[in-house]
């Protein structure tokens, strides 16, 4: 949909497979003349296919929702709003834990996936998010607990996703990271953060944080 978009507001004629004709640069018409489209494409049984990004968007949810649920945890997404607020989705956890003293609590997670290698400094992975995203992840004075959450991809597209009669494999893995109380930065696009290697996003990985998060305790950045 956002090519489409991109296309009428620069007044061009055709996106495959839909034909599309010039149109006006008005965003009212044009948003109109969107929705149009799409509707009439699937009607017709067409339909436009995922952007790279798009891709590793949707398999980032899925790999959340497998972990979450291997960890006998709940995990619900997030719409638009919560996103803009720097929470992508959110992982609940129930209060069948009797180590936690069967508290419930919810961790809000921020997602990103990649296909470029994410270059390793010190054993920890460096990685660039936007600077607005990086000051709402590293607010203090919150209740709840949240992770940046990064999936790493293979280079090539078609190995992202392996399928078999035996197993359904998202290639690589992901890390987390909070980025609570890390430190002011100058920048004014993006800030580079560094995740250990060592926090890979598993089920094991992700109860392990459980005691510190319902005691109370905040994970913090360390630079």
């Amino acid at each position: 949909m956002r090519r489409i978009w991109r296309m009428c507001r620069s007044g061009w004629g055709k996106v495959a497979p839909l034909s599309l004709s010039p149109v006006r640069r008005n965003n009212e018409w044009c948003t109109t003349y969107v929705r149009s489209t799409l509707s009439r494409g699937r009607r017709m049984g067409l339909t436009l296919p995922l952007s790279s990004n798009d891709v590793e968007s949707e398999l980032s949810y899925a790999y959340l929702h497998a972990i979450a649920a291997a960890a006998d945890c709940g995990c619900t997404v997030a719409g638009r709003i919560p996103d803009g607020m720097g929470v992508d989705a959110w992982i609940h956890v129930g209060d069948h834990f009797p180590a936690l003293g069967y508290r419930k609590f919810t961790i809000e997670v921020q997602l990103k996936a990649t296909a470029t290698p994410m270059t390793l400094v010190r054993n920890r992975f460096a990685y660039s998010i936007p600077i607005e995203q990086y000051d709402k992840l590293r607010m203090t004075g919150g209740e709840s607990t949240t992770l940046l959450v990064v999936l790493q991809l293979p280079a090539l597209r078609a190995a992202w996703c392996r399928s078999s009669p035996r197993s359904l494999a998202i290639q690589q893995a992901a890390y987390w990271l909070s980025l609570y109380g890390a430190p002011d930065s100058p920048n004014t696009t993006t800030q580079t953060v560094y995740i250990p290697k060592s926090n890979r996003f598993t089920p094991e990985g992700l109860k392990a944080l459980f005691p510190t998060i319902v005691g109370g305790g905040k994970i913090h950045y360390v630079p």
